[in-house]
């Protein structure tokens, strides 16, 4: 074959080979991106309905609290859990697909790259073969002198070629390693998902097992659920006043210098959009001595902040750290106070908790990363309706130990602190 025709069919066969994988590459990610756009917009119409779902139980939880109203609330909160779960299921699916995108651009890249690896050595080793002849011996190796000019003319084209493709290749490599970080940050998501999705058929059961104790202990009574709601309300008024008055009796001095300034937003929301019942302190809700009251009669405050959180909402660590403790309370029969709590003492100085879950996704010993799915908000322990209770502690003063103290609630555990050690979360959150 004569240089000339060799330099053809390298070009020839440089541009029919990146022509022919285009079209196959474009083909499968084609398929791959329209179902993508297909699950987008399920996505999408199911977070819709989720949001009508939200409206809503906000309606129902607005309204006198009856039996009916409450096995309502039950019944929404059940459809709108299943809206959650295919929620999850979809973006599990558009997970997938993408993951099978990113493959098939990995490999497309991979492809090109070993390819155009292989042609650009052929064409570099001609390059070389010309270079180290003479303008006189190329004349002189040519049986028509026409030759020598298509052939010097096909080399500055084969040695553009070359540049470009190197270029080219450089590019491909580095859109490569950005698209394997790609890939191994959907399986992540990927994972998440599948880990949301088991917590939130963990809420399912937890939303049936509710509903089925409220109609066995009122018999489908409303007179009964008027009895019972009355019966928790003076119990967990009592529980809340043992636990206050204990830790007033405890000594503590804060020293500031020690934890982060206020106003430095050093934790992250623990639930995503975010909307505040109930802020810290003697609100008007505490004024109305719904925690109880201190023994000069004064009304106890409320020692953390309250999120709005249909029940099954997740719940996010709202910094690093590692679990303390994660306690169902409601595991005692008559304990109506913080239900399902978590504590995490994180390397900043606080601790935070947690309560009122649904469901518990972490145990004692568990290290959490910041925003990373804890648990899942509910209406556990007393709490008049689904939402998140929110507190911050200077880590060195809360402690977890049995209640012994308390009549109603001998045989869990409680976190409590001195007065001094609870802190408003406000001033360290996000403005």
């Amino acid at each position: 074959m004569s240089r000339t025709l060799f330099i053809r069919t390298v070009l020839e066969t440089l541009a029919l080979f990146l022509c022919g994988v285009l079209f196959v590459f474009a083909q499968s990610v084609g398929d791959l991106r329209d179902k993508i756009d297909d699950k987008r917009d399920e996505i999408e119409d199911i977070e819709a309905e989720i949001a009508r779902y939200e409206q809503e139980l906000t309606r129902v939880g607005a309204e006198r609290s009856t039996l009916e109203s409450a096995i309502a609330q039950l019944n929404l909160t059940r459809q709108k859990l299943l809206s959650d779960i295919s929620l999850t299921q979809k973006k599990i699916q558009q997970a997938q697909y993408t993951i099978e995108t990113l493959g098939v651009e990995i490999q497309d890249k991979e492809t090109r790259i070993e390819n155009n690896n292989t042609l650009l050595a052929q064409a570099l080793r001609q390059v070389n073969s010309t270079d180290r002849q003479s303008f006189v011996e190329t004349i002189l190796s040519q049986e028509d002198i026409s030759e020598v000019w298509v052939e010097m003319d096909q080399l500055e084209q084969l040695q553009a070629t070359v540049r470009e493709e190197l270029f080219k290749l450089r590019d491909l490599k580095t859109e490569l390693v950005e698209k394997q970080t790609d890939e191994q940050a959907e399986h992540d998501n990927l994972s998440s998902y599948k880990s949301k999705l088991t917590g939130q058929q963990q809420v399912i059961d937890e939303n049936k097992k509710q509903k089925d104790t409220l109609l066995n202990q009122t018999k489908n009574e409303e007179a009964e659920y008027q009895r019972l709601l009355a019966e928790k309300l003076a119990a967990q008024k009592k529980i809340e006043s043992e636990l206050q008055d204990f830790e007033a009796q405890l000594q503590y001095a804060l020293d500031p210098s020690r934890l982060p300034k206020e106003g430095s937003s050093v934790l992250a929301w623990p639930i995503e959009n975010p909307e505040i019942t109930q802020g810290y302190g003697l609100t008007s809700f505490a004024r109305q001595g719904s925690y109880g009251y201190d023994k000069d009669g004064n009304p106890n405050p409320h020692r953390g902040i309250d999120f709005r959180a249909s029940v099954g909402t997740p719940v996010l660590a709202t910094a690093p750290g590692t679990v303390r403790d994660a306690v169902n309370m409601d595991a005692v029969r008559g304990c109506y106070s913080y239900g399902r709590w978590i504590l995490v003492d994180h390397d900043n100085g606080f601790s935070s908790m947690y309560a009122h879950l649904s469901v518990m996704s972490v145990e004692a010993g568990d290290y959490v990363k910041q925003g990373q799915i804890i648990g899942y908000s509910g209406q556990s322990g007393y709490a008049t309706g689904p939402h998140l209770h929110f507190t911050i502690f200077d880590r060195e003063a809360v402690q977890v130990a049995p209640f012994t103290w308390s009549n109603g609630c001998k045989g869990t555990r409680v976190a409590y602190a001195p007065y001094e050690a609870y802190l408003n979360p406000l001033s360290y959150l996000p403005k």
